[in-house]
């Protein structure tokens, strides 16, 4: 008597090679879980895996890569440029799942649905829960760690970390003492080992210090190493305004406003880190997300065009301009002139002396 074929056998069968190709790509990820979730996963080439940074003194090459057409407007660098590393705004624990994404309007000028959900509806959460929903600074790598050999083996590693523990420290210790410039420590040819030390592991004890620079056994970065690389921005998740409207779904605010955001347990360091407690990297009210001089370099930058905080940089603006106006006369002044007008708030029109408008580029 004929055995009756079993009809999940055949749908099996149907769909085998892609379950083998799911379970590929569990295996690689093993050790990821959420680690770097705000990425493409399809296009992370080269079977290059994320670094896990743990306890202890850490020597690592940073090296860099040729930027593609997704860079954050910040970085103010083009397609086909190299570039060492991404400087990257990201909200944690979006949606119903917690997932990372990147702020639209920090990184890429454009309208961000969570940036403008958090200023429109600020009194219905408290301070702890604003500042977990606010986007972080992230510094994203390809590193070459020589700290043991089997990593060093492997080749590039991506690495997320906070802004504040790595390309803060290096930003400042590459400034030269004597002569003026910068130490190209991510060069190819001749730059530096970065030597550095992370303690602690939890969301709240996690320190990394004694940054410093040490000269390469090997000047050159080998080939093999280099090739391994590609254009990390475009590996980027970069949803539109509706897509990430989707998942964050503001219409759920009383349900937000109950809980308290879900900790990213698996990210190195999580949205309570020290960068948050201290001398916190997040983007404060008196803060050009640009890195220019707040007030001074109004309209003056690419992140202008979409800043959350114009209005109080607008402020500060005015507050130079009248100062630079008023100078010691012998006899009372005249009252001082209007402020000047400006591409994102227009005043209105007084018989005051036309003044020269600051334009966004």
């Amino acid at each position: 008597m004929a055995r009756k074929k079993s009809g999940f056998r055949d749908k099996y069968r149907k769909q085998k090679e892609d379950l083998q190709k799911r379970h590929q790509d569990a295996v690689n990820n093993r050790d990821t879980g959420m680690y770097g979730s705000f990425f493409d996963r399809s296009k992370l080439l080269n079977d290059v895996g994320f670094w896990k940074c743990g306890e202890g003194t850490h020597i690592i090459d940073i090296v860099p890569f040729i930027a593609g057409n997704n860079m954050p407007i910040s970085q103010d660098t083009a397609e086909g440029e190299p570039i060492w590393f991404l400087d990257l705004w990201i909200h944690r624990n979006v949606g119903v799942l917690g997932h990372p994404y990147p702020c639209l309007a920090n990184n890429w000028g454009e309208r961000c649905p969570i940036c403008e959900h958090l200023r429109d509806n600020r009194d219905q959460y408290s301070e702890d829960e604003w500042k977990a929903a606010k986007a972080k600074r992230r510094s994203i790598y390809f590193v070459w760690n020589h700290t043991n050999p089997t990593d060093e083996e492997k080749g590039i590693f991506i690495w997320d970390v906070a802004h504040w523990f790595m390309e803060d420290k290096l930003s400042m210790i590459s400034v030269k003492p004597k002569g003026g410039g910068t130490i190209a420590y991510y060069d190819i040819d001749n730059g530096k080992n970065v030597q550095f030390t992370r303690r602690g592991t939890g969301a709240m004890n996690t320190q990394y210090g004694g940054h410093a620079f040490y000269d390469r056994d090997e000047p050159e970065i080998p080939d093999h190493i280099l090739d391994q690389t590609f254009t990390l921005d475009e590996a980027v998740i970069h949803p539109s305004y509706d897509e990430l409207l989707k998942i964050f779904n503001p219409d759920s605010t009383s349900e937000k406003k109950e809980r308290t955001p879900v900790k990213d347990e698996s990210v190195e360091e999580s949205s309570s880190t020290k960068e948050d407690e201290d001398e916190s990297p997040v983007l404060g009210d008196e803060e050009c997300p640009g890195g220019g001089s707040f007030g001074a370099d109004i309209e003056n930058l690419k992140a202008c065009r979409n800043c959350p905080n114009w209005d109080a940089c607008e402020e500060e603006a005015d507050r130079l301009d009248a100062m630079d106006k008023s100078e010691p006369e012998p006899e009372p002044e005249p009252e001082s002139e209007p402020p000047k007008k400006r591409l994102r708030k227009a005043k209105e029109k007084t018989d005051a002396p036309a003044q020269t408008k600051r334009r966004r580029r």
